[in-house]
């Protein structure tokens, strides 16, 4: 009889029978559903501890029940899945008295981005970029945290008070922006809408070298931030180059920053002839994953909400995230652990505590969602 058939038939709840046996509901959850026993504990013993809950829990047939196991391919495919994406339920809100998530709407001023000492680098790299003329593509797989940089940048450079105009283009298809959009999108920023863009491309580029240079020569300094930059086409790759090559003088009128998703650092290879020439003119930053740095980015999150980190994970719930969201490919071990997937597994996590009757975050319940 499978473990679960034989709780129902005696009316034994999974919390009832891992309290007894001296496990975590998580882990007992974990057995039952999916045939995995917890990999910090030797199976005879979790087995041995089942035989004597069950036992003190009045029932006889304690040799008979068996786990229903999953497949090597089952198995390896349960690893690979993320946590799907929901919301906080309300029992986990209660569970972990909490009046809103701390993971939507989080980022409301600079202090609430944390910063590792890697992302400080890159905020460092961006300002300096912004404010004197480079030209800076920022690279990060989805949830990296890119477009937090990019508005911590943007907010960075009024508060500094450094008279630094950012142009950003609208177009919402990144694959159809040319470079007249460009040309109007700097036109429209840097004269502040008091300029209409000229019809003719010869009388666009020297409408936007006039406009650069009077802004320059008035103390102001110009950085045109690109968001999806992975989409852009390979001649508007090359045009930003021109673009950023304009100059008064001894200083450049114009600081581009690209961010984008790693087919943008596909497309800057120096390899690819087509664009070798932007390529080894654009400084190139990767964001990494968290690693052992996603307890300090929960701390510094739940901080800021006013929440004790301590409270909601046991000591050894980093262990579990990290476990959970790395993975195998082949010879290569893959981190998945970027803001926005943590943030994810951590909802997951609470839910499935409030939902089990548990209330706070172990190891094990990383294993269960």
């Amino acid at each position: 009889m499978q473990l679960s058939d034989l709780l129902k038939a005696h009316g034994i709840s999974q919390r009832k029978l891992a309290t007894e046996a001296g496990f975590s509901p998580a882990v007992l959850t974990q057995l039952i559903k999916h045939g995995k026993y917890p990999s910090s504990i030797p199976t005879t013993e979790v087995n041995t501890s089942i035989d004597r809950a069950l036992e003190k829990l009045g029932v006889e047939e304690i040799h008979n029940w068996t786990i229903a196991t999953a497949t090597t391919n089952q198995t390896k495919q349960l690893n690979q899945e993320l946590p799907i994406m929901q919301a906080l339920t309300q029992a986990a809100k209660q569970t972990f008295k909490l009046h809103k998530s701390p993971f939507i709407d989080d980022v409301q001023s600079r202090d609430d981005v944390y910063l590792s000492a890697e992302q400080r680098y890159i905020r460092q790299t961006m300002t300096s970029a912004a404010k004197h003329g480079g030209f800076i593509a920022i690279v990060g797989e989805s949830g990296a945290g890119k477009t937090t940089l990019k508005r911590d940048l943007i907010e960075g450079v009024k508060q500094d008070q450094d008279n630094v105009i950012i142009i950003q283009p609208q177009a919402i298809d990144k694959t159809r922006l040319n470079v007249a959009h460009l040309c109007d999108a700097i036109i429209d920023d840097v004269s502040q809408g008091n300029e209409h863009p000229k019809r003719s491309m010869e009388a666009k580029a020297r409408q936007i070298k006039r406009l650069l240079t009077d802004s320059s020569r008035a103390g102001n300094k110009h950085c045109l931030v690109i968001d999806e930059a992975h989409d852009l086409t390979v001649p508007v790759l090359k045009y930003l180059k021109r673009f950023w090559e304009l100059e008064d003088g001894m200083r450049r009128l114009l600081a581009i920053v690209l961010i984008g998703q790693p087919e943008l650092k596909i497309k800057l290879n120096e390899r690819n002839a087509d664009v070798r020439e932007v390529a080894r003119r654009c400084e190139q930053v990767e964001l990494q994953p968290l690693n052992a740095y996603v307890g300090d980015y929960l701390k510094h999150k739940l901080s800021r909400a006013g929440l004790d980190y301590n409270k909601i994970f046991a000591e050894d719930a980093m262990s579990g995230l990290t476990e959970r969201l790395t993975q195998t490919n082949g010879k290569h071990t893959i981190s998945l652990l970027y803001p926005l997937i943590v943030n994810n597994a951590v909802i997951s996590a609470m839910n499935f505590c409030a939902s089990i009757g548990q209330d706070k975050i172990t190891a094990d319940v990383f294993a269960s969602i």
